[in-house]
């Protein structure tokens, strides 16, 4: 199993005056655990944090359907369990950078570092400009990246063959089908399969007529 070797992190807090040879660090900056207690954070401090990246525990799937008086639904529900994932997206999890906007994530869902705040952020400082430091993959970056998902979802209704026979058909078929409906995961604002896309999930939905001479 592919298990990601990464930083830990502690809450967002004052940075101490004490070596740190990652970077020059500010207060609002992410303060990270010295793991072996030698005084310094360096690359030695750092652990196996979270699940596979890219391998879950277990992927599992369910389908389900009945069939009454012509009326019929078709239902395919698909999940992951015991994987991780970083939230990495730019415009979401890293805002300003690049000429980005400030997402609504970091804006309101969450509470930045300030001055104000440093009691009950969790959230590094806001900035312009790239830091190292703060965009390390560590825990103050990592999500639950399960998922339970609606994938397809089929509701039809058969026309008596009756009808079908008078209009010389063999078979007439009404149906709305669906993609992707719901999910079920721990990821806001963005596809919980493949953050990198850059966009919430989607869902499609059609209406169509199934004829069979």
């Amino acid at each position: 199993m592919n298990i990601r070797i990464e930083r830990r992190v502690e809450p967002v807090d004052f940075i101490r005056q004490r070596h740190i040879a990652i970077c020059r660090c500010r207060p609002g900056d992410v303060k990270y655990k010295d793991q072996n207690n030698d005084g310094r954070i360096d690359a030695y401090d750092e652990v196996a944090i979270g699940k596979s990246t890219t391998v879950p525990e277990m992927v599992y799937g369910l389908n389900l359907g009945f069939e009454y008086k012509g009326f019929g639904v078709d239902a395919t529900f698909q999940g992951v369990g015991g994987i991780s994932t970083m939230l990495t997206t730019p415009h979401v999890y890293r805002p300003l950078r690049n000429n980005n906007n400030i997402s609504t994530w970091y804006l309101k869902d969450r509470i930045r570092w300030t001055e104000s705040t440093k009691d009950i952020a969790n959230l590094p400082r806001l900035s312009t400009l790239d830091n190292a430091n703060n965009d390390r993959s560590s825990t103050q970056w990592l999500e639950n990246g399960s998922f339970f998902k609606l994938r397809n979802l089929n509701v039809y209704y058969n026309f008596p063959q009756k009808w079908s026979e008078k209009l010389r058909m063999d078979k007439l078929q009404v149906y709305v089908r669906a993609q992707d409906l719901f999910s079920l995961d721990h990821i806001d604002y963005l596809n919980c399969e493949n953050l990198s896309l850059g966009y919430f999930d989607t869902m499609s939905i059609s209406l169509g007529l199934n004829i069979n001479f």
